[in-house]
């Protein structure tokens, strides 16, 4: 895999990032990657299939490595000091998003109980559909900023008496 440091700086043209390279460009003026949908999509979709899967990779990649710190995205996805391939990368991170997605679903499912229906609900078509999939929960939760209550303790189960301890 190509460097994350460079896939970051050629993601987009983010100030803090972009260092002005890019495979791509227009009227000789360089083309941060993630613009590439909006070029491929429409005007070329053939070409967009077939680079489509890449670019989320990337996408995925960049989003988790600046969430954190180099450090600790090589820490996370390193064996014995060499970073590992995309693919290995990102089956990680959807792992771990699938868990999260799935704790929050949970969560919500015991603290709003029937208002999640409510703020799950969709069209599709005439009919209204609740969304079921803890992916898309998830995702609904944090797109309308719904803050959740903390979750409850665990009832405290009482130790049983020790003999001879009064």
């Amino acid at each position: 895999m190509e460097g994350i440091e460079e896939i970051n700086a050629r993601w987009d043209d983010d100030p803090n990032h972009w260092r002005g390279n890019s495979y791509i460009r227009l009227d000789e003026v360089p083309v941060p990657m993630f613009y590439w949908r909006e070029i491929y999509a429409n005007r070329f979709p053939a070409i967009w299939s077939t680079i489509k899967s890449q670019w989320n990779k990337y996408k995925m990649v960049v989003e988790y490595y600046r969430r954190s710190s180099p450090e600790a995205f090589r820490a996370r996805f390193s064996v014995n000091g060499t970073l590992l391939g995309l693919n290995d990368i990102t089956s990680r991170i959807r792992a771990e998003r699938a868990e999260e997605d799935h704790t929050l679903a949970s969560h919500a499912r015991k603290a709003l109980g029937d208002e999640l229906q409510v703020l799950t609900t969709y069209r599709k078509g005439s009919n209204r559909v609740t969304m079921q999939s803890d992916r898309a929960i998830a995702r609904k939760l944090r797109e309308s900023g719904t803050v959740l209550p903390p979750p409850s303790p665990p009832p405290s189960v009482p130790l049983p008496a020790v003999p001879g301890n009064s």
